[in-house]
């Protein structure tokens, strides 16, 4: 079988870029190549994955992914990479996805130092324990990073990702580190916008003036009443740099690592060495109006009043729709500038919804074929006996990882603790597959929604308020898309011209 390469650059290697030490992956493929040749490896032309990006998390990297699927399919005889920790930097599990991939498609690591062969025992553990190191140096790298970050910004320099409107990044002179330059015409719309706030226009008002004038934002879209209310509590206008405003946050949510950025209270700020674009008793005044106008706003509470708060999208902006009263009744609609889809009714709606749920159900149970035998035995609670097992193990190696950064396990005792550990989540890990395996009644297998649809259009009727709907609907719905091409006229049927499409959970397709 031939062999392929893996090459990735992070941001370690930009900086050594920066000091002109050269292009990185070409430098790694000139390597990886002279060392196919010497050992005489088929890698054919198309077998050569290129990737820029971090090494915290596979999930960011689409190429190591289809690295991974390809090992696992027994495709390739073995990875050349210019070291172990260019395949993995991330956590224990992403570590252990990598770890468990090679080892059971057969497939061989290798590098300039040394070949790691899946069959040999002392090269599984010693690239067990190089992929451990592995994250501990990246860990190390990225607190002097944010260190040095905290450093830059406390001196003045802008280290933010992105411009903000107004103005460009451009490097000091003479000194390291960034700061900002105004670009005349957008600044103006920035003072503009301020000036609009203060004199009593909303959000909303002024991002509908910014359309009508034809202004878009630095990456080309049309101005949001989001995007005017985070313009003007941007202390950058007003001479200020700051850092870790929004500091990531991971949690697990439906067995999935989640990654949120809330508002931190401890972030730097610090004047900034960049000319203001409005003064300091300005930015003040807008932010104190802000508070005022928010706190008038929020009045009346917050319950629940739109059944389909949270999963009804516009289906041509693709932005969220909005629950609108007026005269003649509640309406849904689409809040964003520019947008040409029309409102309708919210009853009108959801009743759209409902029966669409009711004609899939009606459609999937003619669709399902006769059962030819009783149902067979269900086996969730083995399952999730199973997956509480591997979730122990994998706390316990956790634990000893620990122990062994505190020095209180020696390497060999980590290594010793650390097969056990593996030969038992293996074994739990094999019994799950095992169950998942078992047969299922056609309905599961051929349309897994089936049950929950139908269990959320029998209590349908006993939900009294639009909370109560809401979370019906959330139990078997992930989204419905909302298109409305043209307004109805007077005797018209309030359902024309409306497209609906629902994705039902856990599919990301729509109902056929």
């Amino acid at each position: 079988m031939p062999y392929c390469m893996y090459l990735r650059k992070s941001r370690a290697d930009l900086e050594a870029e920066a000091r002109g030490e050269g292009e990185t992956l070409s430098r790694h493929l000139q390597i990886l190549t002279r060392l196919a040749d010497q050992m005489g490896l088929d890698v054919p032309p198309g077998a050569i994955y290129r990737e820029i990006v971090s090494g915290d998390t596979i999930a960011a990297r689409p190429m190591m992914q289809r690295l991974l699927r390809e090992v696992r399919d027994g495709l390739w005889e073995g990875v050349l990479c210019t070291e172990v920790e260019r395949l993995a930097r991330g956590d224990t599990i992403d570590q252990g996805i990598v770890a468990q991939a090679f080892k059971y498609s057969g497939t061989r690591i290798i590098t300039p130092n040394k070949v790691y062969s899946p069959d040999n025992e002392m090269d599984e553990e010693f690239l067990e324990f190089s992929l451990f190191m592995a994250r501990r140096e990246y860990k190390a790298i990225a607190r002097r990073m944010q260190a040095g970050r905290a450093a830059s910004v406390r001196e003045g320099h802008y280290v933010g990702g992105r411009r903000p409107y107004g103005y460009e990044v451009v490097k000091c002179k003479g000194q390291k580190g960034c700061t900002l330059r105004q670009i005349p015409e957008e600044a103006r719309v920035v003072r503009q916008c301020f000036d609009w706030y203060l004199s009593g226009l909303g959000a909303s008002a002024i991002a509908k003036k910014l359309l009508a004038m034809g202004c878009s934002t630095c990456n080309g879209r049309a101005w949001s009443a989001a995007g005017i209310r985070n313009m003007l509590r941007q202390p950058v206008y007003a001479g200020y740099v700051q850092w870790l405003r929004r500091e990531q946050k991971k949690s697990v949510s439906g067995g999935e690592v989640v990654v949120r950025r809330p508002c931190s209270d401890r972030y730097i700020l610090a004047p900034g060495l960049h000319e203001p674009i409005v003064t300091k008793e300005q930015f003040e005044r807008v932010k104190e109006m802000a508070v005022q106008r928010r706190a008038a706003a929020h009045v009346q509470g917050k319950q629940i009043s739109n059944p389909l708060a949270g999963l009804l999208k516009c289906g041509l902006c693709g932005y969220a729709m909005h629950r609108r009263n007026n005269p003649n009744g509640v309406f849904i609609t689409c809040t964003q500038p520019g947008c040409a889809c029309s409102s309708a009714h919210l009853d009108v709606v959801l009743s759209m919804a409902l029966a669409a749920l009711r004609e899939w159900t009606v459609r999937s149970s003619d669709a399902l074929p006769m059962p030819a035998a009783p149902p067979e035995t269900d086996y969730t609670d083995a399952i999730a006996i199973a997956q509480a097992s591997v979730g122990a193990a994998k706390k316990q190696l956790a634990i000893a990882q620990d122990m062994l950064e505190r020095q209180v396990y020696s390497a060999e005792e980590y290594l010793d603790r650390r097969r056990v550990l593996t030969e038992k989540i293996e074994a739990a890990e094999s019994e799950i597959r095992r169950l998942q395996s078992q047969p299922t009644t056609p309905e599961q297998e051929i349309f897994p929604a089936l049950p929950r649809v139908r269990q959320v259009l029998d209590a349908w009727p006993f939900a009294v308020t639009a909370a109560e709907q809401n979370a019906l609907l959330r139990a078997a719905v992930s989204r419905i898309e909302y298109a409305k091409t043209a307004p109805c006229k007077r005797g018209q049927d309030p359902r024309e011209n409306i497209t609906l499409n629902i994705f039902l959970l856990p599919f990301a397709g729509p109902l056929k």
